[in-house]
């Protein structure tokens, strides 16, 4: 098997890494999944961990571990020498991340410099970094990759410092991906999310739909948009996987690094999402208004790069079709039928 073909997934057990490192599995390569699998019970298509060290088919191994333990990381880069490294593991709330800053810092920004050591030890030098479209602050509508960043918070500053010293790393050949408001569920219905405990806006506006929470928080509604809410611009997680998968095909042509962002284009305000689900469930969803939050008041993908220079373009994202999959999935994951014995 080529190097190329050998891909080391760090989070590979979380909401995009474990439909991404499926895919690529299935697909022929031989993926090792580094993750410390404290977040994976919440992630339905992961229905248990397989025994560290121990896959249970030749090209999927797991093994679990930190990437703040540089030597553990190291350890299992030298040994299944990967040739590309897809980066996922961070911790990802922004609201948690003001309140528990050293943390974020620690998991994402020393967590990233563990990686890029643990790579240069090995002998790897592709990466496929997991960002956000965060790092561009109050507003970003169609903003172009080269666009100067502006984070709004410590999860987003975390992001743009990983960037900082991945692009400050001249050994590596890298593609940052940033997403943007990535939600749903895969087309095959295995991988989602499930709706409680979920803070994003459209599994609560579900929550509150299906009766499992009274009202549903909208985050201020006097911004300078339409209706006065917050605009983001949603991507299904589909679609975020054959983004995933796009990168890892533009590495293995030897492609110069890149930065590219994964959205659908497309701006939704948080009242139109609500309305979307509305119309889904066919019941009035009871807004509670509350005070606006440290972020961008508009966030939309300027996608044109990706779809020129990856091949890679939406195509499951708008959003009565995200809504669709993650009611269907949300009905399967009650009945336990998402299961996937990787």
């Amino acid at each position: 098997m080529g190097k190329h073909n050998i891909v080391l997934i760090t989070g590979g057990l979380g909401y995009i890494g474990a439909p991404t490192a499926y895919a690529l599995s299935r697909m022929g390569f031989r993926v090792v999944v580094f993750d410390s699998a404290r977040f994976c019970q919440s992630i339905p298509g992961i229905k248990e961990v397989p025994n560290p060290g121990i896959g249970k088919k030749e090209n999927y191994i797991f093994v679990q571990g930190d990437i703040r333990d540089i030597s553990a990381l190291t350890l299992v880069m030298k040994k299944y020498q990967p040739g590309i490294v897809i980066h996922f593991a961070a911790l990802t709330s922004a609201t948690e991340s003001e309140k528990q800053k050293a943390l974020y810092v620690d998991t994402n920004v020393r967590g990233t410099k563990n990686v890029l050591g643990a790579m240069k030890t090995s002998g790897c030098n592709n990466l496929i970094f997991a960002s956000s479209a965060s790092v561009y602050g109050l507003v970003n509508n169609g903003l172009s990759e080269d666009s100067v960043v502006h984070p709004m918070h410590t999860y987003a500053s975390t992001k743009k410092e990983a960037e900082q010293i991945i692009q400050e790393e001249a050994a590596i050949r890298w593609v940052i991906l940033r997403y943007f408001n990535v939600v749903g569920a895969t087309k095959d219905g295995l991988f989602g999310e499930p709706i409680r405990k979920n803070p994003k806006l459209i599994p609560s506006a579900l929550r509150v739909g299906l009766g499992l929470q009274k009202k549903l928080p909208i985050y201020g509604n006097d911004y300078p948009t339409p209706d006065g809410t917050a605009i983001r611009d949603y991507i299904s997680l589909e679609d975020v996987v054959r983004s995933n998968i796009d990168a890892v095909r533009f590495m293995q042509k030897d492609n110069p690094s890149n930065i590219f962002n994964i959205g659908s284009g497309v701006g939704t305000s948080n009242l139109e999402a609500v309305h979307v689900v509305e119309k889904k469930l066919g019941k009035k969803i009871p807004i509670l208004l509350k005070n606006k939050r440290k972020e961008a008041i508009i966030s939309v993908a300027n996608i044109k790069k990706a779809k020129k220079m990856l091949g890679w373009k939406p195509q499951c994202s708008s959003l009565p079709k995200i809504i669709d999959g993650l009611v269907s999935f949300q009905k399967n994951f009650i009945n336990n039928r998402n299961s996937v014995r990787i």
